[in-house]
């Protein structure tokens, strides 16, 4: 992976994860419907797509959410998901989380961690920490 030194929540932060597949949209990709879609959608350009492991996982529904949704909100197309309260509570809690790991393992971690992948680029993570 290659760290960026972006502050967390900043306007780069933003750009860069409006450019890049994060955790936050890569579960649209394993909803079943979705993958059909993606594995028609490969076809149709002569490229055949083994979604058979992605079927496995289960899932059946991602909160309404489709790839046109995730390529429409980071096109600009329609308004991005600015988050709710059951979001609000989650990132309140990160640094809870965090200290609390780090009492129960003795040992400090590094935080707000952002870094996108050394063989695909277009893969983003944002880590609350790193052990």
């Amino acid at each position: 992976m290659k760290r960026l030194e972006v502050a967390l929540r900043s306007p780069e932060w933003h750009e860069i994860r409006a450019e890049s597949w994060t955790a936050s949209t890569a579960a649209v990709l394993v909803v079943a419907e979705n993958a059909k879609l993606l594995k028609s959608c490969a076809a149709a350009k002569g490229v055949e797509l083994d979604i058979e492991p992605i079927l496995a996982v289960g899932i059946e529904s991602y909160f309404d959410n489709t790839p046109w949704r995730a390529w429409a909100e980071k096109m600009g197309r329609i308004p991005k998901f600015n988050g709710n309260e059951h979001t609000a509570r989650g990132t309140e809690n990160e640094g809870r989380v965090v200290q609390k790991f780090e009492e129960a393992q003795l040992m400090m971690v590094e935080r707000d961690v952002t870094a996108l992948s050394s063989v695909d680029s277009w893969l983003l993570a944002s880590f609350d920490a790193v052990a």
